[in-house]
């Protein structure tokens, strides 16, 4: 018994190690995010900005987590850069991720947290220029590669990620507040038993953003698979408690998100899980997204429904520039259909727009503000 729990031990440090190898490199932090020595000078780089307007609309099966709700023993590590959790590889049965259209099974390897210093920021991928307070990245790799084969091409790696808003219920963060406490300083090391990381992952995976990029941290390796899942989860104190970890430095690691970096003419797909039922396609068209780049405050109150829109077809779609100005004649069809009403603040002209809700031409949804 004694022999066995010290090999477990072992495979832990070595989790560890070859984990901590996804999302580190020489000493950098995030108070200098250049890291021009340190990165590749490619131009397929991440996070990005996720503009929907120009998103290229796939019908893919849901992407689907297998073991995702199996229990495991798990180590969570302050590495100075974020909060990791890993040990899958030990399972009896490993989590991994198929269909969505990728070729293969990814098996997870670790996952860890992006967060800001107000709930404005902390995302590293934005939709439409606006953050979530947190993202989670699950990292897996290709069936039949490991750790050290990260560097050997496009494919290997594939990172799921997971938006958190700030709200009282659904905390999926609830069950690891204590590792998270318990790993304040830099390099602690806590073991939990029977956990799943079921409970991360939002009911909607067949929703999501898919495009090819890099880590985001040193060494920013290219060729990773990126799906950022549209409906996101809930947190509540857990992201306090994280701004309070300390960097290698000893400083309070405050935020840790890399700002995002250009497109390069690369695609980004949206896969919607409405066209899975009917077939139809959409693409937001500019003029109606002019809410999100003019009225920031409105966006970021109207973030959810956004998400929301983002899963209906553009059969489905309708939203309307209401104003009585002649360049903007009242009630102008922008697109065909989600909604909500939202007053353009001073400085925007074309009066409010109006997005709602429609499905077999009956009206769903409507709800405004003013």
């Amino acid at each position: 018994m004694a022999a066995r729990n010290c090999l477990q031990w072992i495979q832990v440090l070595l989790f560890i190690s070859l984990s901590v190898q996804l999302i580190s490199a020489e000493h950098w932090n995030y108070n200098d995010t250049h890291w021009s020595e340190l990165c590749e000078h490619g131009l397929r780089q991440s996070p990005i900005n996720l503009d929907i307007a120009k998103a290229v609309i796939t019908n893919h099966s849901p992407l689907e987590f297998h073991h995702y709700d199996a229990k495991g023993r798990v180590t969570a590590v302050n590495n100075g850069h974020t909060e990791l959790v890993q040990g899958f590889q030990s399972w009896t049965e490993q989590p991994y991720i198929s269909g969505g259209g990728l070729k293969g099974r990814y098996y997870l390897q670790q996952f860890h947290f992006h967060w800001g210093d107000v709930d404005s920021t902390g995302s590293e991928h934005t939709l439409h220029l606006l953050h979530y307070p947190m993202e989670i990245h699950f990292v897996h790799i290709l069936e039949g590669h490991n750790e050290t084969s990260v560097h050997n091409g496009t494919g290997v790696i594939a990172v799921v990620s997971v938006m958190l808003q700030v709200a009282d219920e659904d905390d999926v963060l609830a069950n690891l507040e204590d590792a998270i406490i318990a790993t304040n300083t830099s390099d602690n090391v806590v073991v939990k038993y029977e956990y799943s990381p079921a409970g991360l992952l939002p009911k909607d995976t067949a929703t999501f953003f898919r495009y090819e990029g890099s880590l985001t941290t040193p060494p920013c390796t290219e060729g990773v698979i990126w799906t950022i899942l549209a409906e996101p989860r809930y947190v509540r104190n857990e992201l306090n408690f994280l701004r309070e970890h300390a960097t290698e430095e000893g400083d309070h690691l405050r935020h840790n998100w890399r700002p995002t970096q250009p497109l390069n003419n690369r695609v980004i797909y949206l896969n919607s899980s409405f066209t899975q039922s009917n077939g139809a396609k959409h693409v937001l068209e500019e003029e109606a997204l002019d809410l999100f780049e003019c009225a920031e405050s409105a966006a970021r109150a109207w973030r959810v429904s956004l998400v929301t829109a983002v899963r209906r077809p553009r059969s489905a779609v309708r939203a309307r520039r209401s104003s009585d100005s002649e360049d903007h004649p009242k009630a102008r069809n922008l697109t065909d259909g989600v909604s909500d009403e939202i007053s353009q603040p001073a400085g925007c002209s074309g009066g409010s727009i109006s997005i709602d809700l429609y499905r077999d031409n009956q009206e769903l949804r409507h709800t405004s503000s003013t």
